[in-house]
């Protein structure tokens, strides 16, 4: 009887939903459907008793689910005039052809229900697991929906990835500040760096969509609009106080998503970003000086950076296992754009001047290491990350950036930190421990949804 009532159900959602919506253009082989599931009804009742496995009631109550099915899939009780469906199928009609035998009809199997579905075209249940949403998703009302919740132990995971970015882009600037030394331009040194990313994930574009490239596309100029700004703005503004501008995007990646409705975001995310933004104005000793035109220019850094992170955040979570694909375009998008600076320079009377990278080892160690690790893997893991992470979690856990980009400078530069930015490195530190490892953010990833309320 159980069995029966799955397949009654089944047959319910599935007719309700084809029949419903689309009875018009697929009324020929719903037709050749309902005479194949007469067909199959009377199969079933030649068996006997020997293969009997419900009893009389349980039997009754599955032929009138299927009538109620037909009759929600096929509207009315007669069939009209020149109508290619047939009449529906009511109990009086089974009763009559089984010469009421309905106690002999045995409750149907899972291969029954196999065998039923592919006669009438439709997608068996275990294979419609497989599939994905549909165009008939949803037509059925007042179902539940419920979107998978990552475990928390996942989510923790994927921030681990992040903190690695994070560690990553701060080894990046002294190994930046190293190429510099060979008087190699800004936008020489950018095409160097995202050309190798670029080119060693291009392949994997191959065959994809062309919403994903256009997402892609998206990133990587929001990304490129911040790469280049902070470049050119490095030329013009003290090194404190480019890095204090550049860190921003903690700030303003929270107030876009929530300008921008991407995200609703807690108190608690508000106080960690503003925590963080502190820490690093401590430990780079920003200045006071009034607001220039320079920092005007620099101030695209964060947030050609902030909307990056929101729009990749979006498109991993609309291409989920593509990451791989997502980052590639994004790192060939920055890659153009670099080249295409490249060109600018040399029309100003810029030279390249890669030459002397080229001819050094050590340079071009440094240069790979930017493209390969600092770069593509990075992008990536970001990608990666931000499938599972919201983007305002994101900017307050590479916040830390600048703090590992410290201890880098001390331990492989000879530079030294002063007692006021090891307090700012000490608050950026427990800033990211106090928001990323409490119970309140453990369930913000959490969406069951009612379909009948979207």
């Amino acid at each position: 009887m159980a069995r029966a009532a799955l397949l009654a159900g089944l047959l319910s959602s599935l007719l309700l939903s084809v029949g419903g919506l689309l009875a018009r253009p697929l009324a020929t082989p719903l037709s050749s459907g309902v005479a194949q599931y007469r067909s199959w009804i009377l199969h079933v009742a030649q068996r006997g008793n020997e293969e009997a496995l419900g009893k009389k009631s349980g039997a009754k109550a599955a032929h009138l689910a299927h009538r109620t099915t037909l009759d929600q899939a096929i509207p009315g009780t007669k069939e009209p005039q020149n109508s290619p469906l047939p009449a529906p199928l009511d109990a009086e009609f089974v009763e009559k052809q089984l010469d009421g035998r309905l106690e002999d009809i045995p409750v149907p199997t899972m291969e029954d229900e196999l065998a039923l579905s592919e006669a009438l075209g439709m997608q068996p249940l275990e294979r419609a697991k497989d599939v994905g949403e549909g165009p008939l998703d949803g037509a059925a009302s007042g179902s539940l929906t419920t979107v998978e919740t990552p475990k928390d132990d996942d989510v923790l995971f994927y921030k681990a990835l992040l903190v690695l970015v994070a560690v990553f882009w701060g080894t990046n600037f002294p190994a930046v500040r190293f190429i510099e030394g060979y008087d190699v331009s800004s936008s020489s040194l950018a095409a160097l760096r995202f050309g190798i990313a670029g080119l060693v994930l291009a392949p994997t574009l191959a065959g994809k969509p062309r919403a994903l490239l256009l997402a892609g596309l998206e990133c990587g100029l929001w990304a490129a609009a911040g790469y280049v700004a902070q470049a050119i703005g490095l030329e013009v503004v003290e090194a404190n106080k480019a890095a204090f501008i550049c860190c921003l995007h903690v700030v303003l990646v929270p107030f876009l998503s929530k300008l921008l409705g991407v995200a609703d975001v807690k108190g608690r995310q508000w106080v960690a970003a503003v925590l963080a933004l502190l820490g690093v104005g401590l430990l780079e000793g920003a200045d006071t000086s009034l607001p220039s035109a320079s920092d005007a220019l620099l101030l695209l850094q964060p947030l050609g950076f902030g909307i990056s992170y929101i729009k990749i955040e979006e498109a991993a979570k609309r291409f989920p296992g593509e990451c791989t694909a997502l980052s590639a375009a994004q790192l060939v998008t920055v890659a153009l754009v670099s080249f295409a600076w490249v060109g600018v320079d040399c029309f100003n009377g810029v030279s390249p001047a890669i030459s002397a990278v080229t001819s050094s080892p050590t340079a071009i160690a440094a240069v790979l290491y930017t493209g390969l690790i600092t770069t593509a893997l990075t992008i990536y893991l970001q990608t990666l990350a931000l499938e599972k992470v919201s983007a305002t979690d994101m900017t307050v856990i590479i916040s830390t950036e600048p703090l590992v980009a410290a201890v880098v400078s001390v331990l492989a530069l000879g530079e030294r930190l002063s007692p006021l930015g090891a307090v700012g490195g000490a608050i950026i530190f427990g800033t990211c421990l106090w928001s990323q490892l409490t119970g309140e953010n453990k369930q913000k990833c959490a969406d069951v949804s009612t379909e009948g309320t979207r």
